[in-house]
């Protein structure tokens, strides 16, 4: 699928007996132009194993940072390419795990311990300089946390993230600010998990504070703190917010029940909701990122698969209520659906409870 960022239309395409892709963009959806990126069957050759392992474009779209990975294990080596130039830029990362573009000419990154590859540390690098010389923004020292560093879609923020199983913190700053303006939104507390999306000058929150199966409040990037929450979506007990995301005119939450995935919308104008009918009884469901401005704001892009459907991409029509393939994965070899079935049903604990299973 083509992943929408800052203009352009960045596209995977295979060719035949072909092990890797070649990776070029677009600005044109129809992809009549191209620019290629990368050509990774060139690149992978002489080694036993290759992958690029993710990208970041530069804010004025011209430098390309990625991970090539030539060992197959989680650690790889972060390079820069001058797209103007087709030119590998004579910079590059040791140990870096993510990167987040800050200027044309700096951006941040997470960097691994050598013994047991946590992501520990934020560090600001300057293209061109040694990384030796880079500075040192944030430092985990809690093991049994991990750190992440990320940018909201409108580019306005950029946010540190500090995680274990059952508790995080969040520090922010707007993009343009120094690097000491980063703070933190809500320290961290046992127990307490949260996550921040932004959209249209607004923080959302989903929070599981009281709320072992979740809640969503929003406030403002400038009363950003915790008294000044404001709940949105209460918590449900037994229904587990699994993702939320914002719309223009809609919310967009995957919740579990039952050990069952299902996506629920609402309708900000008329505050009802209804949920999305898949094809299948059992199934899983995600909501894919679909920034592009130019997309119809009643669409919502959404993934699914089941035990005897491979995944499969849809648009979904929030007012019509329907839904259209995108793209489907195609196995290789003879495979129908037709000819196998999946349903769900509850077996009887002991103790009275109903036990859901998927077969």
């Amino acid at each position: 699928m083509p992943r929408y960022l800052q203009g352009y239309y960045y596209v995977n395409k295979y060719e035949a007996d072909k092990e890797y892709p070649i990776i070029y963009r677009t600005q044109d959806s129809t992809e009549i132009e191209k620019e290629m990126l990368f050509d990774v069957n060139k690149m992978a050759e002489g080694h036993s194993y290759f992958s690029i392992d993710g990208f970041a474009v530069s804010p004025d779209n011209d430098i390309i940072a990625y991970f090539a990975n030539t060992t197959g294990a989680d650690v790889a080596m972060l390079y820069f390419k001058k797209i103007s130039t087709d030119e590998i830029l004579a910079d590059s990362l040791e140990q870096a795990s993510s990167v987040v573009w800050e200027q044309n000419n700096t951006l941040y990154y997470t960097k691994q311990a050598s013994r047991t590859l946590r992501t520990f540390q934020v560090w600001k690098h300057t293209l061109f300089t040694p990384q030796r010389e880079d500075v040192l923004i944030y430092q985990e020292d809690d093991p049994e946390f991990q750190v992440g560093v990320g940018k909201s879609l409108d580019k306005n923020y950029i946010f540190i993230g500090s995680y274990s199983s059952t508790s995080s913190e969040v520090r922010f700053k707007k993009t343009e600010e120094p690097d000491d303006a980063f703070r933190i939104i809500h320290p961290r507390e046992p127990k307490h998990k949260y996550g921040i999306s932004v959209f249209e000058n607004k923080f959302y929150i989903v929070s599981d504070k009281n709320a072992p199966d979740g809640k969503v409040l929003i406030t403002s990037p400038e009363a950003y703190q915790l008294k000044h929450w404001t709940e949105i979506i209460p918590h449900q007990a037994g229904i587990m917010i699994e993702d939320f995301k914002p719309l223009k005119n809609y919310y967009a939450i995957v919740e579990t029940e039952n050990a069952a995935e299902r996506i629920k919308i609402i309708d900000l104008a008329t505050q009802k909701s209804h949920y999305i009918k898949f094809p299948e009884e059992v199934y899983s469901c995600w909501i894919l990122s679909a920034d592009d401005p130019a997309r119809d704001p009643n669409l919502l892009r959404v993934g699914y698969s089941s035990f005897t459907t491979p995944t499969t991409i849809y648009d979904y029509d929030i007012t019509s209520k329907k839904l259209t393939v995108v793209k489907k994965e195609h196995l290789l070899g003879f495979y129908t659906n037709k000819i196998y079935k999946s349903e769900r049903i509850f077996a009887t604990a002991k103790d009275g409870k109903q036990i859901p299973i998927s077969l």
